[in-house]
């Protein structure tokens, strides 16, 4: 079919499917690490913000807080089919 994208077409262009991470026999959605790490990196952030004084001019910390974890897990999404 002229037009139509095929599987063949994605995976020749280098687009790349994350795939599942496993530990032991347990498998790992991708979502589920992306978040994971994202919280820990949120929290990290947060507390580096916390202490040296940030938090005082933001006037909503929680949505600071929820802004910066969906950044993070935003570029964590970019960066996890290249690892």
């Amino acid at each position: 079919m002229k037009g139509a994208l095929s599987l063949i077409d994605i995976e020749i262009r280098g687009v790349q499917m994350p795939h599942e991470f496993t530990l032991g026999e347990v498998y790992f959605p991708p979502l589920l690490v992306v978040a994971f790490v994202a919280y820990l990196a949120t929290n990290l952030i947060s507390a580096v913000a916390a202490k040296i004084g940030v938090y005082h001019s933001i006037s909503a910390p929680a949505l600071f807080e929820l802004s910066v974890f969906v950044l993070v897990s935003a570029l964590l999404g970019l960066i996890l089919p290249f690892v």
